[in-house]
């Protein structure tokens, strides 16, 4: 999929549409690859969405936006280890952003 800022508004109402369930997974990854701003709000917003949350640890992974370092914690103790393992690059590359 080719993700660029305008398709922004498209894949943020998309992936924020519960009604498409886990069919959003791949919607949640391209947001990261759209090069906006609003991106990091909006993948910490679905976060608090159960079933592409995982995804969205994921996308904020490849960001790493500081804003989303209290977000991301609890994910250290996810159920599913790719998550977690996820959660803690995404930390990892946070952290190394913030010592620069």
């Amino acid at each position: 999929m080719v993700a660029d800022r305008n398709a922004f508004d498209d894949l943020a109402r998309l992936a924020r549409d519960r009604s498409y369930g886990r069919g959003r997974e791949m919607v949640v990854l391209a947001l990261a690859r759209t090069g906006s701003p609003d991106a990091p709000a909006v993948l910490i917003e679905l976060l608090d969405d159960e079933e592409i949350a995982g995804h969205a640890v994921a996308a904020l992974r490849k960001l790493a936006p500081t804003e989303a370092r209290p977000h991301l914690e609890p994910f250290l103790n996810d159920a599913r280890a790719w998550v977690r393992r996820n959660a803690k690059a995404a930390l990892a590359k946070i952290d190394k952003k913030a010592s620069a």
